[in-house]
């Protein structure tokens, strides 16, 4: 993902909204663990209080992750 789907333009202009961060689960297993994380790549997206709105596992095509994206973010509003 970090060579095909991270640096797309659509995926970054997509991610302009969210505070990215990574989680080297070998090290912080625990972390890992309370996001409910098994394989890697996973990626989770969390509310700005900490609740999951949304957990993808396996890569994703850029369209794919775009979408992924806004499905959380309309989550989170209907969850206000």
């Amino acid at each position: 993902m970090d060579a095909v789907t991270h640096p797309h333009p659509a995926v970054r202009a997509a991610l302009a909204s969210w505070l990215e961060q990574r989680v080297d689960v070998s090290v912080e297993a625990e972390v890992a663990r309370a996001l409910g994380v098994h394989g890697v790549p996973t990626l989770v997206a969390l509310d700005e209080g900490g609740r999951i709105l949304g957990r993808r596992a396996g890569f994703v095509e850029p369209a794919a992750l775009v979408a992924w994206l806004e499905s959380c973010l309309s989550t989170s509003s209907v969850m206000e």
